[in-house]
């Protein structure tokens, strides 16, 4: 899937479906260099200081946009490149 991706020029695919349970599984495919920070990297790399000024902004944005998010939101979120961050 990966490599159709590629060849298409696409960044990222999500992919979605529901077993007879009921219950719902999401897969996340995303091409990125291996040496590209993540939010969550960043955040460990981070000072107090830093946090305030680039972070809390940033997660009071996502918050308001749909609620609360949900533990595989947040994951999602922290693994998105630094480059997502706003401030």
């Amino acid at each position: 899937m990966l490599t159709a991706l590629e060849k298409i020029g696409g960044q990222s695919l999500i992919c979605s479906w529901t077993r007879r349970d009921g219950s719902v599984v999401k897969m996340m495919l995303e091409i990125r260099t291996s040496d590209q920070t993540t939010i969550g990297d960043a955040i460990r790399s981070m000072d107090d200081e830093e946090m305030a000024r680039r972070l809390v902004p940033n997660v009071l944005d996502a918050l308001g946009e749909d609620g609360q998010p949900s533990e595989d939101g947040v994951r999602d979120w922290l693994e998105m490149p630094e480059s997502y961050l706003k401030y």
